[in-house]
Protein backbone atom coordinates (compact mmCIF):
# COMPACT_ATOMS: atom_id res chain seq x y z
CA UNK A 1 0.00 0.00 0.00
CA UNK A 2 1.41 3.77 -1.04
CA UNK A 3 1.52 6.21 1.09
CA UNK A 4 -0.38 8.32 -1.10
CA UNK A 5 -3.81 8.97 -0.80
CA UNK A 6 -6.79 7.08 -2.89
CA UNK A 7 -8.47 8.70 -5.10
CA UNK A 8 -10.82 11.03 -3.53
CA UNK A 9 -9.09 10.77 -0.36
CA UNK A 10 -7.68 14.14 0.90
CA UNK A 11 -4.50 14.30 1.78
CA UNK A 12 -3.11 15.71 5.25
CA UNK A 13 -0.97 18.96 5.10
CA UNK A 14 2.05 16.67 5.33
CA UNK A 15 1.80 14.64 2.55
CA UNK A 16 0.38 18.25 0.46
CA UNK A 17 3.69 20.37 1.89
CA UNK A 18 5.95 17.56 0.65
CA UNK A 19 4.46 16.63 -2.80
CA UNK A 20 4.88 20.82 -2.98
CA UNK A 21 8.34 20.59 -1.80
CA UNK A 22 7.92 23.24 0.97
CA UNK A 23 7.79 23.33 4.65
CA UNK A 24 4.95 22.35 6.55
CA UNK A 25 5.08 25.54 8.44
CA UNK A 26 4.61 27.46 5.32
CA UNK A 27 2.23 24.96 3.82
CA UNK A 28 -0.42 25.75 6.13
CA UNK A 29 -1.99 29.23 6.36
CA UNK A 30 -2.62 30.71 9.45
CA UNK A 31 -5.74 31.06 11.10
CA UNK A 32 -7.64 34.54 10.83
CA UNK A 33 -7.19 36.21 14.05
CA UNK A 34 -9.98 37.09 16.38
CA UNK A 35 -12.02 40.20 15.35
CA UNK A 36 -10.75 40.22 11.92
CA UNK A 37 -12.64 39.62 8.97
CA UNK A 38 -12.01 37.82 6.18
CA UNK A 39 -12.57 39.42 2.41
CA UNK A 40 -14.70 37.70 -0.07
CA UNK A 41 -13.62 37.73 -3.45
CA UNK A 42 -16.54 40.26 -5.21
CA UNK A 43 -19.25 38.44 -6.88
CA UNK A 44 -18.46 38.37 -10.79
CA UNK A 45 -19.93 40.67 -13.06
CA UNK A 46 -22.56 39.42 -15.21
CA UNK A 47 -22.36 38.37 -18.61
CA UNK A 48 -24.34 39.73 -21.48
CA UNK A 49 -25.75 37.12 -23.86
CA UNK A 50 -24.58 37.75 -27.36
CA UNK A 51 -26.77 39.32 -29.58
CA UNK A 52 -26.66 37.98 -33.03
CA UNK A 53 -25.32 40.98 -35.36
CA UNK A 54 -28.47 41.86 -37.98
CA UNK A 55 -26.72 42.29 -41.41
CA UNK A 56 -29.53 44.17 -43.91
CA UNK A 57 -27.37 43.56 -46.98
CA UNK A 58 -27.46 39.97 -46.38
CA UNK A 59 -30.90 39.34 -45.17
CA UNK A 60 -32.43 41.60 -48.44
CA UNK A 61 -29.88 39.16 -50.47
CA UNK A 62 -31.41 36.32 -49.36
CA UNK A 63 -34.75 37.19 -49.42
CA UNK A 64 -34.89 38.12 -52.80
CA UNK A 65 -33.00 35.09 -53.77
CA UNK A 66 -35.64 32.84 -51.95
CA UNK A 67 -38.53 34.75 -53.51
CA UNK A 68 -36.57 34.12 -56.76
CA UNK A 69 -36.44 30.52 -56.46
CA UNK A 70 -39.63 30.16 -55.02
CA UNK A 71 -41.29 31.92 -58.12
CA UNK A 72 -39.37 29.96 -60.23
CA UNK A 73 -41.00 26.63 -58.31
CA UNK A 74 -44.15 27.69 -58.49
CA UNK A 75 -44.11 28.40 -62.20
CA UNK A 76 -42.37 25.78 -63.37
CA UNK A 77 -44.87 22.85 -60.94
CA UNK A 78 -47.50 22.18 -63.79
CA UNK A 79 -44.89 22.16 -66.24
CA UNK A 80 -43.12 19.56 -64.68
CA UNK A 81 -46.69 18.12 -63.73
CA UNK A 82 -47.73 17.50 -67.42
CA UNK A 83 -43.68 17.24 -68.76
CA UNK A 84 -44.86 14.77 -71.60
CA UNK A 85 -46.93 17.46 -73.18
CA UNK A 86 -44.40 19.96 -72.28
CA UNK A 87 -41.62 18.06 -73.64
CA UNK A 88 -43.73 17.06 -77.00
CA UNK A 89 -44.33 20.93 -77.64
CA UNK A 90 -40.18 21.48 -77.45
CA UNK A 91 -39.45 18.61 -79.68
CA UNK A 92 -42.24 20.23 -82.19
CA UNK A 93 -40.94 23.72 -82.37
CA UNK A 94 -36.99 22.03 -82.67
CA UNK A 95 -38.07 19.62 -85.40
CA UNK A 96 -36.50 16.36 -83.23
CA UNK A 97 -39.26 14.42 -84.21
CA UNK A 98 -42.34 13.50 -82.28
CA UNK A 99 -41.93 12.35 -78.35
CA UNK A 100 -43.08 9.08 -77.74
CA UNK A 101 -41.66 8.48 -74.47
CA UNK A 102 -44.78 9.63 -72.27
CA UNK A 103 -44.28 6.61 -69.74
CA UNK A 104 -41.12 7.83 -68.51
CA UNK A 105 -42.17 11.53 -68.28
CA UNK A 106 -44.74 11.58 -66.03
CA UNK A 107 -42.84 10.24 -62.96
CA UNK A 108 -39.46 11.88 -63.84
CA UNK A 109 -42.19 15.20 -63.96
CA UNK A 110 -43.33 14.19 -60.56
CA UNK A 111 -39.91 13.78 -59.35
CA UNK A 112 -39.17 17.33 -60.53
CA UNK A 113 -41.68 18.90 -58.39
CA UNK A 114 -40.96 16.36 -55.45
CA UNK A 115 -37.18 17.53 -55.70
CA UNK A 116 -37.98 21.04 -55.98
CA UNK A 117 -39.99 21.21 -53.18
CA UNK A 118 -38.51 19.74 -50.95
CA UNK A 119 -35.14 21.71 -51.34
CA UNK A 120 -37.11 24.81 -51.45
CA UNK A 121 -38.30 23.66 -47.53
CA UNK A 122 -34.92 22.54 -46.57
CA UNK A 123 -33.20 26.00 -47.83
CA UNK A 124 -36.06 28.28 -46.05
CA UNK A 125 -35.35 25.62 -42.29
CA UNK A 126 -31.52 26.02 -43.08
CA UNK A 127 -31.81 29.78 -43.39
CA UNK A 128 -34.14 30.54 -40.45
CA UNK A 129 -31.44 28.26 -38.48
CA UNK A 130 -28.76 30.57 -39.85
CA UNK A 131 -30.23 33.38 -39.13
CA UNK A 132 -31.23 32.75 -35.83
CA UNK A 133 -27.67 32.14 -35.34
CA UNK A 134 -26.47 35.18 -36.82
CA UNK A 135 -24.60 34.08 -39.70
CA UNK A 136 -24.11 34.97 -42.94
CA UNK A 137 -27.14 32.99 -44.63
CA UNK A 138 -27.24 34.01 -48.80
CA UNK A 139 -25.15 30.79 -49.56
CA UNK A 140 -27.52 28.78 -48.85
CA UNK A 141 -30.32 29.27 -51.45
CA UNK A 142 -27.36 29.44 -53.90
CA UNK A 143 -26.28 26.46 -53.23
CA UNK A 144 -29.78 24.53 -52.87
CA UNK A 145 -30.67 26.27 -55.90
CA UNK A 146 -27.60 25.06 -57.69
CA UNK A 147 -28.49 21.60 -56.62
CA UNK A 148 -31.98 21.64 -57.78
CA UNK A 149 -30.71 23.05 -61.21
CA UNK A 150 -28.23 19.84 -61.29
CA UNK A 151 -30.48 17.55 -60.42
CA UNK A 152 -33.44 18.98 -62.81
CA UNK A 153 -31.27 18.90 -66.01
CA UNK A 154 -29.85 15.21 -64.93
CA UNK A 155 -33.70 14.41 -65.37
CA UNK A 156 -34.60 16.13 -68.20
CA UNK A 157 -31.44 13.98 -70.06
CA UNK A 158 -32.64 11.36 -68.59
CA UNK A 159 -36.33 12.10 -70.44
CA UNK A 160 -34.81 12.78 -73.60
CA UNK A 161 -32.29 10.62 -73.81
CA UNK A 162 -35.04 8.03 -73.37
CA UNK A 163 -37.21 9.09 -76.79
CA UNK A 164 -35.88 7.25 -79.83
CA UNK A 165 -36.93 10.45 -82.00
CA UNK A 166 -34.41 12.29 -80.05
CA UNK A 167 -31.70 9.83 -80.26
CA UNK A 168 -32.00 9.84 -83.64
CA UNK A 169 -32.19 13.49 -84.12
CA UNK A 170 -28.62 13.28 -82.01
CA UNK A 171 -27.00 10.62 -84.42
CA UNK A 172 -28.17 12.71 -87.63
CA UNK A 173 -25.95 15.40 -86.14
CA UNK A 174 -23.05 13.64 -86.66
Amino acid sequence: MSSRPDYGELATPEEQAAARGIPLDEAILPPPEPGTATQAAPPPAPVEEAVPRRRLWDSLLTTLIIMLWSLSVFSSFADFAKLGDTTAGVFERQGWGEFSAFDIAGPIGLAMNVVQSLLLVITLYLTYRATKAGRITFWIPLVTGVVSLLIISVLWAIVWSSDPAFVNWLESQR
